[in-house]
């Protein structure tokens, strides 16, 4: 029996489709792992006092057990802000913005 063009399109479109589908499922089994688990990275060289504010380095643990490291910026005009880096993110990523708030006298944790 000769198999058609038709039939080996068929074919071929089935295992196109088949692939598809597991490299589809694939990408998201890996992203859904890559965020619930972001990649663990030491904060390394700076800190508030490469712009001059007086520090002290602070741990929360949450009540599940999981520590939350920081840094309290004490406050001169009795006034201060929490700042929340985002997903994937570190302490350091919000050096800026706490540089800012010192200047204005706000304390920053």
């Amino acid at each position: 029996m000769k198999k058609t063009w038709r039939y080996w399109g068929k074919l071929f479109g089935v295992g196109l489709g088949f692939f598809y589908i597991l490299f589809v499922g694939a990408y998201a089994w890996i992203t859904s792992g890559m965020m619930i688990s972001p990649s663990r990275h030491p904060v390394c060289c700076d800190t508030p006092a490469d712009f001059g504010a007086e520090f002290e380095t602070v741990t929360l643990q949450t009540k599940d057990g999981f520590n939350l490291y920081g840094w309290h910026i004490p406050s001169t005009n009795g006034a201060a802000v929490i700042l929340l880096h985002g997903y994937g993110g570190d302490r350091a990523s919000m050096l800026a913005y706490a540089k800012i708030f010192h200047s204005h006298g706000y304390g920053v944790l």
